[in-house]
């Protein structure tokens, strides 16, 4: 899924640089001085004019010497100065210089930086003092070390999570004093936990519970229990959330307003949402007295759960003003994770324009939500080209299956963007990996599962799985995301001739547009009523309101779907094929294109059609389409597709399917948007 690409996993991380560079292996032969000066300016370098003492302290010579060495590796082209302070032209160089050294050269190195800032005689910004910290390890005084790290961590806790977790991880390693321990271990736990380490979360959120009760505010006890909820979810162990659902949670340390909202969060994670919700209700007396952090996680989970149940209420009011929250005053992490979990809870219901105004109302920006949330905003977005590199980096550094309603979520749009662009294998792919993982709301994932069934000719596999879905939602109460469901319920029942029963599913839409009163529900109950009733003011109140939600491919689908049932000018098609134009969805161009010559709508541009048709080919043989597939797909008759191979495979050179496959996936026939 979403691999052949290669990404930094984080653009703070130094890169692996091979040590036998050809530029290495001059600065080797350059002789044993002038080799051990341009290793260790490779770590001193950032302490500025200083370095030069400290590497002729560290090489056991004068400074004279060091001078005359950097002035030959200057002489070179490898250096250059300016104000004392030298740096490497080619800053990849010193990154492979800094992996030839030893480990005992490069922990002594950063034991003379620390020494000299923590001395005065040097200068470090707080990440390259937290390096050398980390590096030097017990070669300085480890309390203080140790101490300076946690403070470190505590500051990028929220908006460099890499370094954070490393930084408090390390401050672990130094310090055996209980205090100072515990210390480290609620914040690393929170670290990790924030950024989706979930087993190192949950390893460290444990031995506070196991080890350090005593040590701990009962605020704090609370908030390593609820790690390790969520983080147990996070890694898939069910068996310890049931455990905790129905028994251990009498065993946990703190209040009783901590053991009832544990056990509730715990449940929550089972999809037991109802139970849940009217447990919290029963003893908000207890828990919402318990203290700050009990009450504010308790509302969390009250509003959250009751909203995806179809009682929205209370979330609506927390999004009007998330300042009703015992935590707000704060700051910090509390007001991150506040408006981040309501921004997810408004992204479930598909309302971007809310959840984009909520966080840019109190300044968060976008870049500190959570991957797989932001793969969801930009899909909703049509920023597809983005959704998709970040899906590829929350992939390579593991931290796609974090919060799991947002990986539920982004699993959705990834799918429906790769069987957009033609990539259905892939597709199919996705939502397969996500069922494997302990996601939560996983009704939500068969709206792509069944367009792709779809568009491969499996109409009744289709509606089986948008049927499966609804149970599922029944099942445990939930309403979220089911105006959709019933929605294309109610369009396969007309295909198939059964108006009345699209009646009633269309007033399952309304009803869920009545409970949720959200635009997206909204915009279903016009459709819906437009399909049923044929009704043309529905039809023109759904394009409206698409307008207005300004989502890319909701607005062309909108646009589509008004058009084929006849309630609107054609030449809004136009309009549609240029918007999944801009999202390169060659799927949903190719199947419009059927429709525009059955409304007598010209497509523009027909070279364009040609290479996007040639495209869309090659991504549908490396998908492993059969051509009978790929007729139904493309709606045109299997000899055509024959046809259109041969010419694909004449014009690009390629013998077989096997040939043009293979070039696709060393990339040397391009598939993607042309740039």
């Amino acid at each position: 899924m979403l691999q052949r690409h290669a990404c930094l996993t984080s653009p703070e991380r130094p890169p692996a640089v091979p040590d036998d560079l050809p530029l290495v292996e001059h600065l080797r032969h350059l002789g044993d001085r002038v080799w051990s000066v341009a290793k260790a300016l490779a770590v001193l370098h950032p302490l500025g004019p200083p370095a030069v003492g400290l590497i002729a302290r560290a090489l056991e010579t004068d400074e004279e010497e060091v001078r005359e060495q950097l002035e030959l590796l200057r002489a070179e082209g490898v250096l250059w100065c300016a104000g004392g302070r030298w740096r490497f032209r080619l800053p990849l160089l010193g990154y492979a210089l800094a992996g030839c050294l030893g480990q005992f050269e490069r922990r002594r190195l950063s034991q003379l930086a620390v020494t000299a800032v923590w001395a005065g005689e040097a200068v470090a910004d707080d990440h390259v003092l937290a390096e050398h910290l980390v590096t030097a390890g017990r070669f300085v005084d480890s309390r203080r070390a140790a101490g300076e790290l946690v403070t470190r961590g505590r500051a990028a806790l929220l908006h460099d999570g890499h370094h954070a977790v490393r930084w408090l991880r390390a401050a672990l390693d130094l310090t055996t004093e209980p205090e100072q321990r515990a210390a480290a271990l609620l914040l690393h736990a929170t670290a990790c936990c924030i950024h989706l380490r979930h087993p190192e979360a949950m390893e460290s959120a444990w031995t506070v519970l196991s080890r350090y009760t005593g040590l701990v505010t009962s605020e704090d006890l609370f908030d390593m229990e609820a790690i390790w909820v969520v983080s147990a979810a996070g890694v898939s162990d069910t068996t310890a959330l049931a455990a905790l659902a129905e028994e251990r949670w009498r065993t946990l340390p703190g209040g009783e307003g901590h053991r009832i909202v544990a056990r509730c969060l715990a449940l929550c994670h089972l999809e037991r949402w109802r139970e849940a919700v009217d447990h919290l209700a029963a003893t908000r007396e207890i828990w919402s007295r318990e203290n700050d952090l009990v009450a504010a996680v308790g509302q969390v989970v009250s509003e959250t759960g009751a909203a995806l149940l179809g009682r929205t209420a209370a979330l609506d009011r927390s999004v009007d003003d998330p300042t009703r929250y015992p935590l707000w005053h704060r700051g910090g992490r509390h007001r991150f994770q506040r408006l981040t979990s309501l921004a997810r809870v408004l992204m479930q219901f598909n309302e971007l324009d809310r959840a984009e105004a909520l966080l840019a109302g109190h300044h968060l920006p976008s870049g500190y939500r959570p991957l797989p949330d932001r793969v969801v905003a930009d899909s909703h977005a049509g920023q597809w080209d983005r959704a998709l590199d970040l899906a590829r980096t929350a992939l390579a550094a593991d931290t796609w299956v974090g919060e799991l309603t947002s990986h539920t979520m982004a699993s959705r749009e990834l799918s429906t963007i790769l069987a957009a662009r033609g990539r259905l294998t892939e597709a199919r792919a996705v939502i397969e990996q996500a069922k494997s993982v302990h996601s939560l709301l996983l009704h939500l994932l068969a709206v792509p599962e069944s367009e792709w069934e779809q568009i491969l000719g499996g109409r009744e596999r289709s509606l089986q799985v948008i049927n499966e879905a609804l149970a599922l939602a029944g099942e445990r109460g939930l309403v979220v995301g089911t105006d959709e469901l019933w929605l294309r319920r109610a369009e396969a029942e007309l295909v198939t001739g059964d108006p009345a029963a699209a009646r009633r599913s269309v007033a399952e839409v309304i009803r869920v547009a009545e409970l949720t009163g959200t635009s997206r529900a909204q915009l279903c109950r016009h459709i819906g009523v437009a399909m049923v009733e044929g009704d043309h003011t529905a039809s023109a109140e759904a394009v409206r309101l698409a307008r207005r939600r300004n989502q890319p491919l909701e607005l062309a689908d909108t646009l589509q779907t008004v058009v084929r049932l006849g309630q609107a000018d054609p030449a809004l098609l136009r309009e549609a094929y240029g918007l999944y134009g801009d999202l390169d969805a060659l799927m949903r161009k190719a199947q419009l294109r059927n429709l525009m010559r059955e409304q007598n709508i010209s497509v523009p541009d027909r070279s364009a059609t040609t290479s996007e048709n040639e495209r869309l080919l090659a991504v549908l043989v490396t998908e492993g389409l059969t051509n009978r597939e790929m007729s139904i797909a493309l709606g045109c008759s299997e000899k055509s597709v024959e046809s259109r191979l041969t010419r694909l495979f004449k014009r690009a050179g390629y013998r077989s399917r096997v040939e043009l496959a293979s070039a696709i996936l060393t990339g040397d026939y391009p598939v993607g948007r042309p740039g």
